[in-house]
């Protein structure tokens, strides 16, 4: 079985190894799933957020999931690219897209969740954020565990390399250094003008070996 995690949070996005779900013994799954955590950022768990979860095709219904206790679990899906968005109240939505779910893949997605308004952007005002995301390779091969940092203002908004070299984060339009550490070391570092409603896929190109 193979299993893909990551950690998904408004400012910070951390790709974290956690552990997988198998099924019980005696049973084979049928379908992929989801299923994690909702924290705020201080590593609470929170009671009474809401999973959502919808296929961009709209061929399937969106499933709607009450995280318990900070807890959820979706049920199974089939094959297709989805989008996955967690709320609470007093907190800030975090919709993460798109996801694509083949099985016998399960998906830990932990979410760190910002206190603000409901929503990150209202329908019909323009979307003032940017999707900074892609795999980071080095010859060819997946770069594991390494550590992708957007820093605007002292601020660093970060996310660590999965076993395929994934990495995601999401911020605010404007002028970002660019910099990836690997076991602390600096390989990579740039300037970008990142601009709002933009996805910026696979910005990132390492040299030598």
């Amino acid at each position: 079985m193979r299993c893909q995690m990551v950690s998904v949070g408004y400012w910070v996005v951390g790709l974290v190894l956690l552990g997988c779900l198998r099924p019980a013994a005696g049973q084979s799954p049928t379908r992929a799933s989801f299923f994690g955590t909702i924290t705020n950022t201080s590593g609470g768990l929170i009671d009474g957020a809401v999973l959502k979860i919808e296929r961009l095709d709209g061929r399937v219904g969106v499933t709607v999931v009450n995280a318990e206790k900070g807890k959820y679990q979706i049920p199974p899906l089939l094959d297709g690219d989805y989008s996955l968005e967690a709320t609470a109240p007093g907190f800030l939505t975090v919709k993460h897209y798109p996801l694509r779910v083949r099985f016998p893949d399960i998906f830990q997605f932990d979410f760190s969740l910002h206190i603000g308004r409901g929503i990150e952007f209202a329908v019909g005002e323009a979307n003032p954020f940017c999707r900074f995301f892609g795999a980071l390779r080095r010859q060819g091969a997946p770069v594991e565990n390494a550590r992708v940092c957007l820093i605007r203002n002292q601020r660093a908004n970060c996310s660590t390399t999965n076993s395929l070299g994934q990495y995601y984060v999401q911020v605010i339009a404007g002028t970002y250094e660019v910099k990836v550490e690997e076991a602390g070391v600096r390989i990579f570092t740039s300037q970008m003008e990142l601009s709002a409603s933009v996805d910026y896929r696979d910005r990132i190109v390492l040299k030598g070996p």
